[in-house]
Protein backbone atom coordinates (compact mmCIF):
# COMPACT_ATOMS: atom_id res chain seq x y z
CA UNK A 1 0.00 0.00 0.00
CA UNK A 2 1.37 3.25 -0.67
CA UNK A 3 2.37 5.91 1.78
CA UNK A 4 0.13 8.91 2.42
CA UNK A 5 1.91 12.28 1.05
CA UNK A 6 1.43 14.86 3.26
CA UNK A 7 0.83 18.10 0.93
CA UNK A 8 1.51 21.83 2.13
CA UNK A 9 -1.53 24.24 1.55
CA UNK A 10 0.26 27.21 0.41
CA UNK A 11 -2.51 29.53 1.42
CA UNK A 12 -3.11 28.27 4.89
CA UNK A 13 0.57 28.26 6.06
CA UNK A 14 0.11 27.95 10.61
CA UNK A 15 -2.17 30.11 11.47
CA UNK A 16 -1.59 32.71 8.96
CA UNK A 17 -3.95 32.32 6.18
CA UNK A 18 -2.85 34.37 3.25
CA UNK A 19 -4.72 35.10 -0.32
CA UNK A 20 -4.40 37.05 -3.34
CA UNK A 21 -6.37 38.16 -6.40
CA UNK A 22 -5.56 40.54 -9.17
CA UNK A 23 -7.89 43.72 -9.62
CA UNK A 24 -7.86 44.84 -13.26
CA UNK A 25 -8.43 48.22 -12.25
CA UNK A 26 -6.52 51.35 -10.88
CA UNK A 27 -4.69 51.37 -7.69
CA UNK A 28 -7.06 54.46 -6.93
CA UNK A 29 -10.39 51.90 -7.53
CA UNK A 30 -8.96 49.01 -5.34
CA UNK A 31 -8.12 51.47 -2.84
CA UNK A 32 -11.64 52.81 -3.23
CA UNK A 33 -13.05 49.52 -2.58
CA UNK A 34 -10.73 47.96 -0.05
CA UNK A 35 -10.09 51.30 2.32
CA UNK A 36 -13.30 53.08 2.22
CA UNK A 37 -16.36 52.12 4.32
CA UNK A 38 -18.38 52.22 1.70
CA UNK A 39 -16.75 50.31 -1.10
CA UNK A 40 -16.39 47.29 1.77
CA UNK A 41 -19.62 47.06 1.51
CA UNK A 42 -20.42 46.50 -2.34
CA UNK A 43 -18.11 43.10 -1.61
CA UNK A 44 -17.88 41.76 1.85
CA UNK A 45 -20.56 43.04 4.47
CA UNK A 46 -23.55 44.22 3.45
CA UNK A 47 -22.68 47.31 5.82
CA UNK A 48 -19.82 48.99 7.40
CA UNK A 49 -20.26 52.33 10.06
CA UNK A 50 -17.21 54.15 11.69
CA UNK A 51 -14.31 56.12 10.38
CA UNK A 52 -11.35 54.60 8.54
CA UNK A 53 -8.03 55.36 10.23
CA UNK A 54 -5.42 54.18 13.06
CA UNK A 55 -7.63 53.97 16.16
CA UNK A 56 -11.23 53.57 14.47
CA UNK A 57 -14.08 51.36 15.32
CA UNK A 58 -15.67 49.77 12.75
CA UNK A 59 -18.57 47.83 12.68
CA UNK A 60 -19.53 45.21 9.90
CA UNK A 61 -23.47 44.58 9.41
CA UNK A 62 -24.27 40.72 7.95
CA UNK A 63 -27.17 39.74 5.68
CA UNK A 64 -28.42 36.56 8.63
CA UNK A 65 -26.00 37.58 11.68
CA UNK A 66 -25.04 39.87 14.57
CA UNK A 67 -22.77 42.30 13.58
CA UNK A 68 -18.93 42.18 14.14
CA UNK A 69 -16.75 44.99 15.39
CA UNK A 70 -12.97 45.83 14.97
CA UNK A 71 -10.34 48.14 15.94
CA UNK A 72 -8.04 49.73 13.39
CA UNK A 73 -4.86 48.58 14.35
CA UNK A 74 -2.36 50.13 11.20
CA UNK A 75 -3.62 52.08 8.43
CA UNK A 76 -1.37 53.86 5.57
CA UNK A 77 -3.67 55.73 2.93
CA UNK A 78 -3.30 53.90 -0.32
CA UNK A 79 -1.25 50.64 0.70
CA UNK A 80 -2.80 48.75 3.43
CA UNK A 81 -4.79 48.44 6.56
CA UNK A 82 -5.34 46.21 9.65
CA UNK A 83 -8.22 45.44 12.17
CA UNK A 84 -8.59 43.39 15.09
CA UNK A 85 -11.70 41.68 16.36
CA UNK A 86 -13.22 43.49 19.22
CA UNK A 87 -14.74 40.64 21.78
CA UNK A 88 -12.79 37.51 21.18
CA UNK A 89 -12.63 37.13 17.57
CA UNK A 90 -10.77 34.77 15.83
CA UNK A 91 -7.81 37.10 14.90
CA UNK A 92 -6.70 40.02 12.89
CA UNK A 93 -6.96 40.74 8.86
CA UNK A 94 -5.18 43.18 6.96
CA UNK A 95 -5.79 44.07 3.51
CA UNK A 96 -3.55 44.95 1.10
CA UNK A 97 -2.61 46.66 -2.17
CA UNK A 98 0.85 46.14 -4.65
CA UNK A 99 1.76 47.22 -8.29
CA UNK A 100 -0.45 49.47 -10.69
CA UNK A 101 -3.08 48.26 -12.61
CA UNK A 102 -3.84 45.66 -12.46
CA UNK A 103 -3.42 45.92 -8.91
CA UNK A 104 -2.87 42.58 -6.56
CA UNK A 105 -4.94 42.73 -3.23
CA UNK A 106 -3.27 40.64 -0.63
CA UNK A 107 -5.37 39.38 2.06
CA UNK A 108 -3.60 38.30 5.32
CA UNK A 109 -5.50 36.94 7.99
CA UNK A 110 -3.60 35.70 11.44
CA UNK A 111 -5.65 33.57 13.96
CA UNK A 112 -5.24 32.94 17.67
CA UNK A 113 -2.27 30.39 17.58
CA UNK A 114 -4.48 27.07 19.32
CA UNK A 115 -7.03 24.50 18.72
CA UNK A 116 -10.02 27.57 18.72
CA UNK A 117 -8.14 29.36 16.47
CA UNK A 118 -7.21 26.74 13.73
CA UNK A 119 -10.94 26.13 14.29
CA UNK A 120 -11.59 29.42 12.78
CA UNK A 121 -9.06 29.61 10.38
CA UNK A 122 -10.87 26.73 8.66
CA UNK A 123 -14.00 27.35 9.08
CA UNK A 124 -13.60 30.81 7.34
CA UNK A 125 -11.02 29.79 4.21
CA UNK A 126 -14.19 29.34 1.95
CA UNK A 127 -16.10 32.55 2.59
CA UNK A 128 -12.54 34.50 2.24
CA UNK A 129 -11.81 32.85 -1.28
CA UNK A 130 -15.66 33.44 -2.10
CA UNK A 131 -15.18 37.53 -0.96
CA UNK A 132 -12.04 37.98 -3.04
CA UNK A 133 -13.85 36.59 -5.78
CA UNK A 134 -16.85 38.66 -5.22
CA UNK A 135 -14.44 41.97 -4.69
CA UNK A 136 -13.06 40.57 -8.24
CA UNK A 137 -16.60 40.70 -10.26
CA UNK A 138 -17.08 44.16 -8.50
CA UNK A 139 -13.86 45.76 -10.01
CA UNK A 140 -14.30 44.40 -13.38
CA UNK A 141 -18.09 46.38 -13.21
CA UNK A 142 -19.61 43.04 -12.83
CA UNK A 143 -22.38 41.30 -10.76
CA UNK A 144 -22.32 41.24 -6.89
CA UNK A 145 -21.68 37.55 -6.03
CA UNK A 146 -23.28 38.09 -2.91
CA UNK A 147 -27.01 38.38 -4.72
CA UNK A 148 -29.93 35.57 -3.98
CA UNK A 149 -31.92 36.77 -7.00
CA UNK A 150 -33.08 34.05 -9.01
CA UNK A 151 -33.73 35.75 -11.98
CA UNK A 152 -29.53 37.03 -12.31
CA UNK A 153 -27.97 33.87 -13.78
CA UNK A 154 -24.03 33.07 -12.92
CA UNK A 155 -23.50 33.00 -16.94
CA UNK A 156 -23.78 36.54 -15.74
CA UNK A 157 -20.72 36.95 -13.39
CA UNK A 158 -17.18 37.38 -14.50
CA UNK A 159 -16.32 33.35 -13.99
CA UNK A 160 -15.55 31.95 -17.30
Amino acid sequence: MAEAVQLENPYLLGNVTRLKVVLPCSKAEAWRLIGTTQGLSFWFPVSVKGRMGVGEMLEFGWAGGAPDRFKILDWKEGDYWEMDWQAGGPGRVRYSLRGEGPVVFELEVTYDNSEEGRKWQLLEAAPWAFYLSNLKSIAMKGLDLRTKDPKISWKDGFLD
